[in-house]
């Protein structure tokens, strides 16, 4: 018998602030959502009381599944407290859990009662194709839910004990291929804030993945060195809309590494220049080094206001155990930093501090370096985290 499928998709609170940023792994979903399911977001960063908005969301339109987005940190902590409740009050909900936490660490997630299902990876078509199966009304078997990539489950041995199980991760979907975020199912002016960029700032993700293998890097495990992304029409076409329809005068690209093809990031900075607006990136340091003058010019000329880069350390031993690849040298940060300040760009450096073996060492390296790096560019942002492993 089949199931009219109704879903409530979560975003649990990411920052202690509830900074307002655009749920784009659920619009994600979403997208390939419209028209097939009757679905509703739900941020916990915009909302005083999740549990009591999901819980009266429940009562009322009785859905079938919860999706939640789920990464390391406060989302990881909010999210098991209300999966386990929400699991309490509703024993027939399904709870699919996915995002970077339940990527890596599937088979901990599904020793929960509370987690159904696991979405390992990129999660559009898998999590379409999971909702399609579950439509059919049923517990679904072994075999059904063993053909969807991407999908970690639990199942039942002959000798009646449980296994946890996960499908080869899913082919990375190209995102020229996907549709347009949803907008209109969430309050979009709830997120339009100021920022150093402008007033009116919105993120947006253009691309998937990234090409280099840092071995701290949790994209690494989901992508294995593949990169794709909308061209540089479709991007800017994006970025056109949100400032037409919502007088948007900054946005901020969330890609994991937006500057990977130099010819892409020229082009998208060519159609962008009559906006007018401000617009920040992550990059690499390499990279940059190799962009010539022309683009850097283009580029600051469409607006480009500061780009993040992952400096991580001011040791080259700690780069190189880091697998940093073309930016294991500490003086390409302060090579970049010379570079920027000659066009008016600013940098932003994420450090890691702490890191092993000798990790007072490695920390007192990395601060006297980063004075450096003041010292050669004075605007030059800078961003610490404490080397903080991830527990199981």
């Amino acid at each position: 018998m089949a199931v009219k499928l109704k879903l409530v998709l979560y975003n649990p609170q990411s920052t202690p602030s509830r900074k307002r940023i655009l749920p784009m792994s659920l619009l994600a979903l979403g997208a390939l959502l419209e028209g097939r399911y009757d679905y509703t977001i739900v941020d916990g960063n915009i909302e005083s009381d999740p549990l009591a908005l999901l819980d009266a969301l429940i009562e009322e339109q009785q859905p079938y599944v919860l999706g939640m987005t789920v990464m390391p940190g406060p989302q990881l902590s909010q999210a098991v407290p209300l999966s386990r409740e929400l699991k309490r009050r509703y024993p027939h909900l399904v709870i699919v859990w996915g995002g970077y936490f339940p990527t890596q660490h599937y088979e901990v997630c599904l020793r929960a009662p509370y987690v159904d299902y696991v979405v390992r990876g990129h999660g559009e078509v898998a999590f379409l194709q999971l909702l399609q199966l579950l439509e059919q009304g049923g517990e679904p078997s072994a075999t059904e839910v063993g053909r969807i990539y991407g999908l970690a489950y639990r199942t039942t041995k002959p000798d009646g004990t449980t296994a946890i199980c996960s499908n080869p991760l899913a082919p990375i979907p190209h995102p020229n291929d996907l549709p347009d975020f949803p907008y209109h199912r969430v309050d979009m002016r709830r997120y339009i804030r100021p920022t150093f960029l402008g007033q009116r700032t919105v993120p947006h993700h253009s691309s998937y993945g990234c090409p280099f293998f840092c071995n701290f890097c949790a994209v690494v495990n989901m992508v294995n060195g593949r990169w794709l992304a909308q061209s540089a029409e479709r991007t800017a076409d994006v970025t056109r809309t949100l400032v037409q329809r919502w007088q948007v005068d900054a946005v901020e690209f969330y890609d994991n590494n937006f500057f990977v093809h130099e010819s892409r990031t020229a082009e998208f900075a060519e159609r962008i220049m009559d906006l007018k607006i401000s617009w920040w990136g992550e990059a690499r340091i390499d990279t940059m080094l190799k962009y010539p003058h022309q683009t850097w010019a283009t580029m600051r000329d469409s607006g480009l206001k500061m780009i993040f880069m992952g400096a991580e350390s001011g040791s080259d031993e700690t780069l190189k155990r880091m697998n940093k690849g073309g930016t294991a040298a500490a003086n390409k940060t302060l090579e970049i930093a010379r570079l920027m300040k000659s066009y008016g760009i600013i940098p932003e450096f994420s450090f890691v501090l702490g890191n092993p073996p000798d990790a007072e060492t490695d920390t007192r390296q990395s601060i006297e370096f980063i004075r450096k790096v003041k010292q050669v560019n004075p605007d030059s942002e800078i961003i610490m985290y404490m080397y903080t492993p991830v527990p199981l």
